[in-house]
């Protein structure tokens, strides 16, 4: 009787892991069709804006702002964003931890209070982004460029930080930032 029970339990295990597993596969699967949708939009807005009148623009500016994907206040940990174009995307309150985003486009993406610990985002452009109060902890940043981006209140602590742009990037009040990335501003 003992052994059926430890044979079964066995079972339980193996079956709790194929389900995290297939959850994993699934939240994959619907980032990667919402970045397909979001990467499709700013392509043919882009495309749209470069023959507009002033009144035109504005128009699909409204347009954008309401068709945009949201991606804010989801759990995104551990899942594949690399090489993908999130410009002007909004995961603000987002949980990114251990995410796969190497050479991701952040441009004027809204990450206030995102959850970015231990990211791997080498070479990701975060250029003009929000991060006010991100967490950015063991995250490694290496090449990243934070050109103009609002870093206020972020945690930086244990950061891999190497040949990164940062000009015109707002530190204060920022926790754990290096002191020679300080001395480069």
């Amino acid at each position: 009787m003992k052994q059926s029970t430890s044979f079964l339990a066995y079972n339980d295990r193996d079956i709790v892991t194929k389900n995290a597993l297939l959850a994993l596969l699934e939240r994959q699967d619907e980032l990667s069709q919402k970045v397909s949708r979001h990467e499709l939009f700013v392509e043919a807005c882009g495309k749209l804006k470069e023959d507009l009148t002033k009144h035109q623009r504005k128009y699909y500016q409204r347009l954008y702002d309401m068709m945009m994907e949201d991606f804010s206040c989801q759990n995104w940990s551990n899942l594949q964003l690399s090489g993908r174009n999130l410009t002007h995307a909004n995961f603000s309150c987002a949980c990114l931890r251990k995410v796969q985003a190497v050479g991701t486009s952040f441009v004027d993406a809204d990450l206030v209070h995102a959850d970015l610990r231990g990211a791997s985002l080498r070479g990701a452009d975060f250029s003009f982004a929000e991060m006010v109060g991100a967490t950015l902890r063991g995250a490694d940043l290496t090449g990243a460029t934070f050109h103009h981006t609002d870093l206020r209140w972020a945690d930086l602590s244990g950061a891999i930080f190497s040949g990164n742009d940062m000009t015109g990037a707002d530190l204060e009040d920022a926790i754990g930032v290096p002191d020679y990335l300080l001395q480069s501003l």
